[in-house]
């Protein structure tokens, strides 16, 4: 079922989804949501968000391997640090119960069931995320996130940053200097801890971010944020 309030990127869904099966709760009486129902959109939201995860996260490595592969074939730019064979991600994010397929199709179908009670209103559409998104606001187009880089105690980056309000911060990286980005996360609660492998030899990598309100960018693009990174 083809819905318009249903993002289309694997990120934006589990981005929704999340939200959707967060609100359940708050009206599963009224439009008499069984249980059963809100804990299949609780567990499909808790796995779908970690395969969107797992997959980004795997993406990564193919280009950090791409990186290594090219460097021990052909060396490393004048002034370049020499790329670490990265460590292959592994499923342990993952939970162990796999939730039935067809996640979004099951949710719409809910969705629309909400819709059409008769007691449903533009309220509760909103904050179950069931109206597509209008233009953002004046006032939230010249938002910027302010992010800052701190290093965890197991010596990862960690983004800091606040929420002012909005649903969620999408977050890019660069590992080589800022010649490549790439789609890092989307964090709805601060702080954001970057997880990728450390490498053996310092690196500086950079971060940058936009704020999100709902399934849409809000504001601008932050600053470029940098940190030097090495295994300890």
């Amino acid at each position: 079922m083809k819905t318009h309030y249903i993002p289309t990127t694997d990120e934006g869904k589990a981005l929704w989804l999340h939200n959707f099966a967060a609100k359940l709760q708050e009206v599963s009486a009224r439009y008499m949501i069984t249980d059963q129902e809100r804990n299949d959109a609780q567990q499909a939201a808790f796995y779908f968000e970690s395969v969107v995860k797992f997959k980004n996260q795997f993406a990564a490595f193919q280009k950090s391997f791409t990186a290594f592969k090219n460097a021990l074939r052909d060396g490393v730019n004048k002034g370049q640090p020499t790329p670490a064979l990265p460590e292959i991600p592994t499923y342990g994010g993952l939970p162990s119960s796999i939730p039935a397929f067809d996640i979004f199709g099951r949710m719409s179908s809910i969705a629309q069931r909400i819709k059409n009670h008769y007691q449903y209103t533009e309220a509760d559409g909103k904050n179950l995320g069931l109206i597509g998104t209008d233009v953002l606001k004046t006032e939230n187009n010249k938002l910027v996130p302010l992010i800052s880089i701190v290093i965890s105690a197991g010596g990862h980056p960690e983004v800091v940053w606040k929420k002012n309000g909005m649903t969620a911060l999408e977050l890019m990286v660069s590992r080589d200097g800022g010649t490549t980005w790439g789609w890092l996360a989307i964090d709805t609660i601060p702080n954001y801890t970057d997880e990728y492998p450390l490498p053996v030899q310092p690196e500086v990598w950079q971060y940058k971010a936009i704020y999100r309100m709902g399934d849409s960018h809000a504001g601008q693009w932050s600053d470029v944020a940098s940190v030097t990174v090495v295994q300890r």
